[in-house]
């Protein structure tokens, strides 16, 4: 088994990997007709979880199946996020950010739940599922809202115009996911370090 990354080169390399997990298929996505949108959704929740195995597979080698975990789980949480975010924003006693965030918190449990069967043997996984949630309230909501407020009419062109919010909204929403489930995540595996060595 390979030495275990320190935990701080842990959160900067799933930072790093998450962001670019963002960033690559947003990049990619420019001028592709917006009904393409549901392959990149899934190319990039593939690539996320490739590029998130890759670092935890250091501290963790049976982790494979993190991957199709997260492409499929992914592609279910923006999926589903979206059209629970869209049916939310008609509680209009809620603030905007709130009634988006709403919607892909509910998603992201679900993708959580997934996480945690691939990392079920630490005792504090389960907290995993949570964690996610906040990530993607947190991350995807951001990522929405910059894009949707910044440019209103983006919904009525046939592709996603390169000069859109489209790549910052996803550097914002990146960074944040990286930050917030990276800590969650070291917490899960840090706990069962100090077990293993006490």
């Amino acid at each position: 088994m390979a030495r275990k990354l320190p935990p701080g080169y842990f959160f900067i390399l799933w930072v790093i990997a998450t962001l670019a997990g963002f960033v690559l298929p947003v990049y990619a996505s420019l001028d592709l007709p917006l009904f393409d949108l549901r392959h990149c959704m899934f190319h990039g929740s593939l690539l996320l979880g490739l590029l998130q195995w890759l670092v935890l597979r250091q501290n963790l080698r049976p982790a494979v199946w993190w991957i199709p975990v997260t492409a499929i789980g992914g592609f279910i949480c923006l999926w589903l996020g979206y059209v629970l975010s869209t049916m939310m924003l008609s509680a209009a006693f809620l603030p905007l950010s709130l009634r988006v965030g709403i919607g892909f918190a509910v998603s992201g449990a679900l993708m959580g739940c997934g996480q945690f069967f691939v990392l079920r043997k630490y005792r504090r996984a389960r907290w995993l599922i949570a964690v996610t949630a906040l990530t993607a309230s947190l991350s995807l909501s951001q990522f929405l809202l910059i894009q949707v407020l910044n440019s209103p009419l983006f919904f009525d062109n046939v592709s996603i115009p390169s000069g859109s919010e489209w790549l910052w909204a996803a550097i914002v929403g990146g960074a944040l996911a990286g930050i917030v489930q990276g800590a969650g995540l070291l917490w899960v595996l840090q706990q069962e370090q100090q077990k293993a060595i006490a």
